[in-house]
């Protein structure tokens, strides 16, 4: 476990990438529920 957290770099949750991510979440759950419940049948 040590020997992993080593070789993976920690998250930064000031990354531009993961803000645009939980600012388009919102905007995307509408649309995923919409198509599991299609899928779901």
């Amino acid at each position: 476990f040590a020997l992993d957290q080593e070789r993976i770099p920690p998250v930064r949750y000031d990354s531009p990438l993961l803000s645009d991510l939980q600012a388009a979440l919102p905007l995307l759950l509408p649309d995923l529920e919409r198509v599991l419940q299609k899928e779901g049948r």
